[in-house]
């Protein structure tokens, strides 16, 4: 087992000033929207959450006295020991004040049988305080720190500016624990950590923010450890950390206070959903080695290259499998998706093959401001699927490097590469595809570019020749309103190429992210 501290330099200031933000000063993307036929796109599942129905309710409040019943008119006067004596059933509702940190959900407190729930609820004003380091449970220092299973915890401000490392952490014996309402700003590692080896972790509507270390260390917003399976973090918002929005890590990867740990696997069955990231100053969302991985309908913009990073919303990497990047909404960022292995693979072992099998679906990557990099990046990765995308305003479109066997079996099939301002698409040689159909590039009376190997040439010569079977080559394209559904200057209804598996509309698949039924 490999152990590192998972922190590195990154540049401090301001983020509008700083020389290398592509988009130049006063320059920055509003949160960026699309719609389908009128209606908000991209959509995310509806919340189903059911608000537990307590057998007794208790309350804590600064001024309550803990000799107290802990009723409504005689409430408990410290969080911790509130905590502690809760049993599986019971809700303890936390009055407007501060709480002093850390806070931890451990020791004597009570482990949750399944199907059952400790509830603790924090009224408008109910805040934890984070204090300078001390020893306990956990690492970093956190905050709050969830150590049995079955509890969930809402309606919380978590103050980590006065010296907290992280906002809330979720260690191995937290599973099934729900985390909702909670806003958390000030870490200065993480605003909160999963894991390793947690399980059933659910967050909803939380706020992480404004994380910064004050020695210069990268904060990340949401960091997943290894065996960490079913967590989920929807309808969250991410952003002003110096960090990563959301980075899942390897197992081979612990920080070093947790050295000790063994048997630490993959993560799985990981779903981020209907999240607003943004602003951060490391990627939004990178997937380290992990399985089945689901990216899906978040708002992501405004990811800026740093000391740190390069800037891209969505990075696969090293070890991953069967990811799903699919629905999401990316602008401004110097590298839409990227699915590609890093320098390190020998010394990986088996969390360090080429990402495989990743889905890259129905995304729409584009730019307003300045051109991006790159739209999607593929280099050393094997089994990735590009369908239904929209690439629009980036330097290079589609890049995808290295031959066999580094990178193989790559799909590309009813995508719009639109507006690329150098090349259409780039690639080592085109026997890394398996299939490339169906895929309309535009820019300028169809002037895009292809580079294959070292050689370049147009996109509508090589089209008009029959050289690029399939594909389309266009002026220029535009979507009314920004509405996916009507767009200009491509026809989009039922062109594309069938893909074996993928249900469609109407007599073939279209082109473009989004389904429209057959005109009447």
């Amino acid at each position: 087992m490999r152990t590192l501290l998972i922190v590195s330099l990154a540049a401090f200031g301001c983020v509008e000033a700083e020389d290398n933000n592509p988009f130049g000063e006063g320059l920055l993307q509003g949160e960026p929207a699309f719609t389908n036929a009128g209606a908000s796109w991209p959509v995310a599942a509806d919340d189903e959450w059911l608000q537990p129905e307590p057998q007794r309710v208790f309350y804590v409040a600064p001024t309550g006295d803990d000799s107290a019943f802990g009723g409504q008119d005689a409430p408990w006067a410290t969080l911790q020991q509130s905590l502690c004596k809760l049993r599986p059933g019971d809700r303890l509702v936390v009055r407007s004040g501060n709480y002093a940190g850390p806070i931890r959900v451990d020791g004597d407190c009570a482990n949750v049988p399944a199907g059952q729930f400790i509830d603790v609820v924090g009224e408008p004003g109910a805040k934890l305080v984070g204090v300078v380091a001390e020893s306990g449970e956990g690492f970093w220092n956190p905050v709050l720190v969830v150590n049995r299973a079955g509890w969930t915890l809402r309606g919380f401000q978590i103050d980590a500016t006065t010296g907290a490392g992280v906002g809330v952490q979720v260690l191995s014996l937290g599973a099934r624990t729900t985390l909702r309402d909670l806003v958390i700003f000030g870490a200065s590692k993480a605003g909160m950590t999963v894991g390793p080896l947690a399980a059933d972790v659910s967050a909803y509507n939380l706020v992480l923010r404004n994380g910064a270390s004050p020695d210069g260390d990268v904060t990340h917003g949401v960091l997943v450890l290894g065996g960490s399976d079913r967590f989920s973090l929807t309808g969250s918002f991410v952003r002003n950390n110096t960090g990563d929005g959301v980075h899942v890590l390897g197992p081979h990867v612990l920080p070093t206070e947790l050295a000790f740990t063994e048997n630490v696997t993959k993560t799985a069955g990981l779903r981020l959903e209907g999240n607003r990231i943004h602003d951060n100053r490391g990627h939004a969302v990178v997937v380290g080695a992990s399985r089945e991985v689901s990216v899906v309908a978040n708002i992501i913009w405004n990811v800026r290259p740093s000391a740190a990073s390069v800037g891209a919303a969505v990075e696969v990497h090293d070890g991953a499998e069967a990811a799903l990047i699919e629905r999401n909404l990316i602008a401004e960022a110097t590298e839409g998706v990227r699915v590609a292995a890093g320098a390190r693979l020998e010394a990986l072992g088996d969390e360090g093959r080429p990402p495989q099998g990743v889905l890259v679906e129905r995304n729409v990557i584009y730019n307003r401001i300045n051109p991006s990099r790159f739209g999607v990046v593929i280099d050393h990765a094997v089994g990735v699927r590009l369908y239904h995308n929209l690439v629009y305003h980036s330097r290079k479109a589609l890049m995808v490097s290295d031959l066999p066997p580094k990178t193989q079996a790559i799909r590309a099939l009813n995508n719009l590469f639109l507006e690329a301002s150098e090349l259409g698409f780039r690639t080592s040689g085109m026997s890394v595809f398996d299939r490339f159909e169906a895929n309309v590039f535009g820019w300028g009376l169809g002037a895009v570019t292809s580079e294959v190997g070292d050689e370049r040439r147009s996109i509508a010569e090589q089209v008009a020749d029959e050289t690029l079977e399939g594909i389309v080559a266009v002026s220029a394209v535009t979507f009314t309103d920004n509405d996916l559904s009507r767009p200009v200057g491509v026809e989009v209804v039922d062109q594309g190429a069938a893909i074996p598996g993928l249900a469609y509309e109407g007599a073939a698949p279209d082109l473009g992210p989004v389904e429209r039924a057959t005109a009447q």
